[in-house]
Protein backbone atom coordinates (compact mmCIF):
# COMPACT_ATOMS: atom_id res chain seq x y z
CA UNK A 1 0.00 0.00 0.00
CA UNK A 2 1.41 3.37 -1.10
CA UNK A 3 4.68 1.57 -1.90
CA UNK A 4 6.06 1.84 1.67
CA UNK A 5 8.08 -0.89 3.30
CA UNK A 6 7.19 -2.35 6.68
CA UNK A 7 10.05 -0.37 8.23
CA UNK A 8 8.63 2.88 6.84
CA UNK A 9 5.17 2.08 8.23
CA UNK A 10 6.65 1.51 11.68
CA UNK A 11 8.46 4.83 11.46
CA UNK A 12 5.23 6.60 10.50
CA UNK A 13 3.42 5.01 13.43
CA UNK A 14 6.23 5.55 15.94
CA UNK A 15 6.77 9.25 15.17
CA UNK A 16 3.41 10.49 16.56
CA UNK A 17 3.80 8.19 19.56
CA UNK A 18 7.22 9.68 20.27
CA UNK A 19 5.76 13.19 20.11
CA UNK A 20 3.00 12.25 22.60
CA UNK A 21 5.54 10.74 25.01
CA UNK A 22 7.83 13.77 24.81
CA UNK A 23 4.95 16.19 25.41
CA UNK A 24 3.70 14.12 28.36
CA UNK A 25 7.16 14.11 29.95
CA UNK A 26 7.86 17.81 29.43
CA UNK A 27 7.98 19.96 32.57
CA UNK A 28 4.83 22.06 32.99
CA UNK A 29 5.92 24.58 35.60
CA UNK A 30 8.97 26.55 36.63
CA UNK A 31 10.24 24.28 39.41
CA UNK A 32 13.02 26.74 40.33
CA UNK A 33 10.47 29.29 41.52
CA UNK A 34 10.06 29.41 45.33
CA UNK A 35 6.28 29.59 44.88
CA UNK A 36 5.99 26.75 42.37
CA UNK A 37 3.10 24.50 43.35
CA UNK A 38 1.96 26.76 46.21
CA UNK A 39 -1.80 27.23 46.42
CA UNK A 40 -2.72 30.72 47.57
CA UNK A 41 -5.85 31.88 49.28
CA UNK A 42 -7.80 30.56 52.24
CA UNK A 43 -8.44 26.85 52.36
CA UNK A 44 -10.87 24.64 54.20
CA UNK A 45 -10.22 24.91 57.94
CA UNK A 46 -8.01 28.02 57.67
CA UNK A 47 -8.89 31.36 59.22
CA UNK A 48 -10.36 33.81 56.72
CA UNK A 49 -8.39 37.03 56.13
CA UNK A 50 -9.73 40.27 57.63
CA UNK A 51 -11.78 42.38 55.21
CA UNK A 52 -14.10 45.38 55.21
CA UNK A 53 -16.95 45.87 52.77
CA UNK A 54 -19.82 48.26 52.16
CA UNK A 55 -23.34 46.90 52.45
CA UNK A 56 -26.03 47.98 49.97
CA UNK A 57 -27.38 50.41 52.59
CA UNK A 58 -23.92 52.12 52.80
CA UNK A 59 -22.89 50.68 56.19
CA UNK A 60 -19.28 49.47 56.52
CA UNK A 61 -18.94 45.97 57.94
CA UNK A 62 -15.84 43.88 58.62
CA UNK A 63 -15.16 40.24 59.36
CA UNK A 64 -14.05 41.07 62.91
CA UNK A 65 -17.44 42.80 63.43
CA UNK A 66 -19.21 39.60 62.35
CA UNK A 67 -16.93 37.50 64.54
CA UNK A 68 -17.69 39.64 67.61
CA UNK A 69 -21.28 38.39 67.60
CA UNK A 70 -20.07 34.81 68.40
CA UNK A 71 -22.35 33.41 65.74
CA UNK A 72 -21.45 31.73 62.45
CA UNK A 73 -21.14 34.06 59.48
CA UNK A 74 -22.09 32.79 56.02
CA UNK A 75 -20.56 34.69 53.13
CA UNK A 76 -22.07 34.35 49.69
CA UNK A 77 -20.15 35.59 46.67
CA UNK A 78 -22.12 35.86 43.48
CA UNK A 79 -22.20 37.83 40.28
CA UNK A 80 -24.85 38.79 37.79
CA UNK A 81 -23.47 38.62 34.28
Amino acid sequence: MFGLSAKSWWALLAAPLLVVVLVACAPTADTDSPTAGVITGPGVGNVAPEFTMTRPDGEQISLSHLDAADQPAHLFFFASW
